[in-house]
């Protein structure tokens, strides 16, 4: 395996060593190229200035509260951060630049791209179909500026690193000199006010005039309908409609109670006799001796009958019955002998008779008194159905005079801050300032000859190697007995070898 790999590193090897002209050819058009690209290339100077945003200008929270103003805490977020990125990268500002410095002449003049690109359509013979030069020349020089520029944050801070290339180092410099100044004016402009202060003044003086016509309304609407305090009044014909509904209930409570007690009284006396038994005599009775009397005597005649006579005969048939009826009619005068009875008034009666009496009389009182209360309820009822009325109206008129009380408080606190911010305008204070201004450096950053050179020495090695083996392959010439036996599949009897180099090899051995 060993033996293998070095015999293909041998092959190839060979390879390279025949292909050797060709490589130092390959080797020297891509070094010469890439060097005389890279000496005709206009040399770029870099600039670079540092920008710090920072809480310089604090405007205040406008609201219509009455509280005091909360100023906002002195931190940058990130959100305002990304937004000044924006700002500064904006379309306004560099076309700004590149008015100022007038850049689209130069954009459009020279450079040996451009000469080279209107020469080739010379030749083919056709022209752009382009807007008028003046904007195509600007918006040429915006994307130059925009493709030279770099604006980049630092880590961990509020700074903005912001590069400029050009061609020349002064020109850098001046580009983000003006770059700046035209910044912070667009800052400025973003945040002018010129005519809100006016429009602010005349809308505070308009909602002052309506602020003071419905505070007037409310007054006039008070004199005409007697009302002071709506939620006060409301208030007492509540508490009055509650104690007359209180009073209603309770009455017709006592009402369904009186109904049953002068029910109940009505069944208790309807159930006591108006008078009672006071005394009860017992008689004594002398026909019920003279019945007794008789009853003995038919008893003796009905056996004197028994002993002469058959049952059935009419004598003895007759005294039987006779008999019969004597003892049922003394047993009758026995079970209720006649008395002589006592009665008086009965105390229980006349008891329930002056209950039941005035249980009527209250429950009439009940009654009228449920009549007065009910009457005083809907009285109170309609009062607050009034009262309710008056009071939506009134919320109205309130409710009115609130949103132009608000907005008279908003537009005045508005005209207010539209006067801080044209002050603080006139003095250009603004959340950014540079740290760092931009520096003439008159060391060009591009091109670099020696680091192109050690590139190119690096890509022309390795695109030399890589054509002496790809011509290697393609060439079916053999150089070994290896390559032989792995290519065909024989095996080599004898080898001639190279007599020149046969004669070095002996010559190094002597």
């Amino acid at each position: 395996m060993k033996s293998s790999s070095i015999d293909m590193i041998h092959d190839w090897w060979l390879g390279i060593v025949a292909h050797k002209w060709i490589m130092v050819a390959i080797f020297l058009t891509i070094v010469g190229v890439g060097m005389t690209v890279t000496l005709l290339q206009e040399p770029t100077f870099e600039s670079t200035s540092k920008i710090i945003v920072s809480r310089d200008r604090i405007d205040p929270r406008i609201t219509a509260s009455d509280r005091s103003v909360e100023m906002e805490r002195p931190d940058i977020s990130d959100e305002e951060f990304n937004s000044e990125l924006e700002i500064l990268q904006s379309r306004q500002v560099i076309e700004a630049v590149v008015k100022e410095l007038k850049m689209e002449s130069v954009a459009s003049s020279t450079g040996w791209r451009k000469q080279a690109s209107d020469w080739f359509k010379k030749i083919r013979g056709t022209t752009d179909q382009a807007p008028p030069p003046q904007q195509v020349q600007i918006e040429q020089a915006i994307q130059k500026l925009r493709a030279n520029l770099e604006v980049v944050p630092a880590k961990k801070s509020r700074v903005i690193s912001v590069t400029y290339r050009a061609s020349s180092p002064e020109s850098a410099a001046r580009v983000l000199d003006t770059l700046f100044r035209k910044y912070t004016d667009h800052q400025l402009n973003l945040r002018q006010q010129a005519e809100a202060a006016h429009v602010f003044n005349a809308q505070t003086s308009n909602f002052n005039r309506k602020l003071l016509e419905s505070t007037d309304a409310i007054k006039r609407f008070d004199q005409a309908n007697n009302v002071t305090n709506v939620p006060a009044q409301k208030d007492w014909l509540l508490k009055q409609y509650y104690e007359a509904r209180n009073q209603m209930e309770s009455a017709r409570a006592g009402i369904q109670e009186g109904e049953q007690r002068v029910q109940t009284l009505q069944g208790q006396l309807a159930s006591q006799p108006a008078l009672i038994e006071s005394e009860k005599k017992t008689v004594y009775v002398q026909a019920l001796d003279k019945m007794k009397e008789e009853l003995m005597t038919l008893e003796l005649q009905q056996s004197q009958y028994r002993q002469k006579y058959k049952p059935d005969y009419r004598l003895v048939r007759e005294t039987e019955q006779r008999i019969t009826q004597l003892r049922d009619l003394i047993k009758r005068e026995e079970n209720a002998p006649p008395s002589e009875r006592t009665t008086s008034l009965n105390e229980v009666h006349r008891r329930l008779t002056n209950d039941l009496l005035e249980a009527q009389t209250n429950l009439k009182g009940l009654r009228e008194r449920e009549k007065t209360s009910a009457a005083l309820v809907a009285q109170y009822q309609s009062q607050l159905s009034k009262l309710d009325v008056l009071g939506f109206e009134k919320q109205e008129l309130e409710r009115v005079r609130n949103l132009n009380e608000e907005a008279y408080l908003l537009y005045q606190k508005k005209a207010r801050e539209a006067e801080i911010v044209s002050l603080l305008n006139r003095e250009k204070v603004v959340n950014i300032n540079l740290v760092e201004a931009a520096a003439i450096n008159h060391q060009p950053v591009n091109p670099k000859p020696l680091l192109n050179l050690v590139v190119l020495t690096f890509i022309g090695v390795l695109a030399a190697i890589a054509a002496a083996t790809a011509l290697e392959s393609l060439n079916p010439k053999v150089r070994s007995t290896q390559a032989l036996e792995q290519d065909f599949g024989i095996n080599v009897l004898a080898s001639i070898p190279d007599i020149e180099q046969f004669r070095v090899e002996n010559r190094h051995v002597n």
